[in-house]
């Protein structure tokens, strides 16, 4: 059963199930200036655990030769480590933030509104030549329901977003972004870049739609839409 309704079998019929809808209205709850409203009073700490283990990360790099040897690769695994020990040892016990694990994915509760997922970013340049923010990636049916905003076991009914982050100048600087990525896809819907109330870009498209999944597509294939190999959920 769906939030939004069931489907059924009865003797000498038989209806497929339907594909479950959108657990919220796109337009209005994943809104970035709604999104921002609810998670604003949490995003100086969302924020400051990433730049607190990417200054941790550079002063590594500049003392400890194992470290100055990592690629971005291997450098994204460690922070990804670190964001996942850290947010569970220092959010819980409050409203605001609530480290949780569902379905081998972590996620942290925001003010009982929002759930965000700490996520890397990196550019790549389009066939038109043009660079767009994607995410790190695998087409499986859970990561295509997660960012489609679909019911999943033990996950709460709130709006999924991430807090990503890009490596800059070989890892020299980082920038921090609010954004919401597609659900079939790498791409991201919109995204903010919030290490400064200025220079906000939206990046939302012309359609303001999320692209249905199509069931058929679903299976155990799973298709790698990054090279990097440093998160394989979310």
């Amino acid at each position: 059963m769906s939030l939004f309704g069931e489907s059924s079998a009865t003797a000498g019929s038989f209806r497929p199930m339907q594909r479950q809808q959108y657990l919220f209205d796109p337009l209005v709850e994943l809104n970035p200036d709604h999104i921002l409203s609810i998670v604003g009073p949490a995003l100086p700490r969302l924020r400051g655990l990433v730049r607190d283990h990417f200054n941790k990360l550079q002063g590594y790099r500049q003392r400890e030769e194992d470290f100055a040897m990592m690629n971005e690769g291997q450098s994204a695994w460690w922070m990804a480590t670190q964001l996942e020990n850290h947010s569970r040892a220092n959010f819980h016990g409050e409203p605001m933030l609530e480290f949780r694990r569902a379905k081998q994915q972590n996620f942290i509760v925001v003010c009982e509104e929002a759930v965000v997922v700490y996520k890397k970013l990196r550019l790549k340049t389009n066939r038109d030549g043009h660079t767009e923010l994607v995410t790190s990636n695998y087409k499986t049916r859970q990561n295509m329901d997660w960012w489609a905003q679909q019911e999943i076991d033990g996950v709460p009914q709130l709006p999924r977003v991430i807090l990503g982050y890009e490596f800059r100048h070989e890892l020299t600087e980082m920038r921090c972004y609010l954004g919401l990525p597609r659900g079939s896809n790498a791409t991201l819907q919109w995204h903010r870049e919030i290490d400064s109330p200025q220079g906000f870009e939206d990046g939302f498209t012309d359609d303001h739609i999320f692209e249905e999944q199509p069931t058929e597509e679903f299976g155990f294939e799973i298709e790698e839409l990054d090279e990097q190999e440093s998160e394989r959920t979310g």
